[in-house]
Protein backbone atom coordinates (compact mmCIF):
# COMPACT_ATOMS: atom_id res chain seq x y z
CA UNK A 1 0.00 0.00 0.00
CA UNK A 2 2.78 2.64 1.09
CA UNK A 3 4.50 1.95 -2.51
CA UNK A 4 1.05 2.44 -4.36
CA UNK A 5 0.95 5.89 -2.70
CA UNK A 6 4.34 6.36 -3.51
CA UNK A 7 3.73 6.32 -7.08
CA UNK A 8 0.71 7.86 -6.87
CA UNK A 9 1.88 10.88 -5.26
CA UNK A 10 5.03 10.45 -7.61
CA UNK A 11 2.72 10.59 -10.28
CA UNK A 12 0.95 13.54 -9.24
CA UNK A 13 3.85 15.57 -9.02
CA UNK A 14 5.45 14.48 -12.27
CA UNK A 15 1.98 15.94 -13.85
CA UNK A 16 1.74 19.56 -14.93
CA UNK A 17 0.97 21.53 -12.01
CA UNK A 18 -2.76 23.21 -11.22
CA UNK A 19 -3.95 26.06 -13.75
CA UNK A 20 -7.33 26.99 -14.55
CA UNK A 21 -7.13 24.25 -17.73
CA UNK A 22 -6.59 21.03 -15.72
CA UNK A 23 -8.71 21.19 -12.48
CA UNK A 24 -10.87 18.54 -13.06
CA UNK A 25 -8.07 16.29 -13.85
CA UNK A 26 -5.83 17.46 -10.47
CA UNK A 27 -8.97 17.14 -8.36
CA UNK A 28 -9.81 13.84 -9.17
CA UNK A 29 -5.98 12.97 -8.52
CA UNK A 30 -5.43 14.55 -5.21
CA UNK A 31 -8.65 13.08 -4.11
CA UNK A 32 -7.41 9.49 -5.17
CA UNK A 33 -4.26 10.26 -3.11
CA UNK A 34 -6.65 11.28 -0.42
CA UNK A 35 -8.37 8.37 0.00
CA UNK A 36 -5.23 6.13 -0.66
CA UNK A 37 -4.14 7.68 2.52
CA UNK A 38 -7.37 7.68 4.10
CA UNK A 39 -6.89 11.14 5.05
CA UNK A 40 -10.26 12.31 2.48
CA UNK A 41 -12.67 12.80 5.26
CA UNK A 42 -9.99 15.18 7.23
CA UNK A 43 -11.03 17.78 4.55
CA UNK A 44 -14.61 16.54 4.04
CA UNK A 45 -15.60 16.18 7.69
CA UNK A 46 -17.37 19.04 9.06
CA UNK A 47 -16.90 19.76 12.25
CA UNK A 48 -19.83 21.30 14.80
CA UNK A 49 -18.80 24.16 17.10
CA UNK A 50 -19.38 23.17 20.77
CA UNK A 51 -21.88 25.68 22.65
CA UNK A 52 -20.23 28.21 24.13
CA UNK A 53 -19.18 28.01 27.88
CA UNK A 54 -19.20 24.07 27.53
CA UNK A 55 -15.12 23.75 26.41
CA UNK A 56 -11.77 24.14 28.64
CA UNK A 57 -10.41 26.76 26.51
CA UNK A 58 -13.75 29.34 26.87
CA UNK A 59 -13.40 29.09 30.43
CA UNK A 60 -9.92 29.73 30.32
CA UNK A 61 -10.23 32.62 28.30
CA UNK A 62 -13.34 33.88 30.88
CA UNK A 63 -10.74 33.57 33.77
CA UNK A 64 -8.29 35.81 31.56
CA UNK A 65 -10.75 38.41 30.65
CA UNK A 66 -12.07 38.53 33.94
CA UNK A 67 -8.22 38.94 35.51
CA UNK A 68 -10.36 38.08 39.06
CA UNK A 69 -11.90 34.74 40.61
CA UNK A 70 -14.44 36.79 42.37
CA UNK A 71 -15.42 38.32 39.54
CA UNK A 72 -15.85 35.16 37.63
CA UNK A 73 -17.74 33.20 40.71
CA UNK A 74 -20.18 36.09 40.24
CA UNK A 75 -20.39 35.98 36.51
Amino acid sequence: MANASKSIVAELNNEEKLNGDNYRMWHRKVQLILEEQEALETFTHTMVEPPNGSTAQHMRDIHIRLGSGRIVWLT
